[in-house]
């Protein structure tokens, strides 16, 4: 069975969702696609520490990864 692939305009948007996920083979095929994305800032909907309040963030990939502990990402990302 294929797997199927849908490109976004905001694909950065799902490599820190990737992240988050830990999912490292969809991590990888982006960051093969474009090397330069794993460094780039993007905005991360999250908690305001000692809020409720919920906010964007400006994160990169590997802040993701380790707020979610993500561990196989973070190897690739280092």
């Amino acid at each position: 069975m294929k797997h199927l692939a849908v490109e976004t305009e905001d694909t950065f948007a799902s490599l820190l969702e990737l992240a988050a996920n830990n999912d490292i083979e969809g991590f990888k095929q982006s960051i093969e696609r474009d090397p330069s994305c794993v460094d780039e800032i993007g905005l991360w909907y999250g908690r305001k520490k000692g809020s409720k309040q919920m906010i964007n963030e400006h994160r990169t990939p590997l802040m993701v990864a380790a707020t979610y502990g993500s561990i196989d990402v973070m190897k690739v990302g280092l």
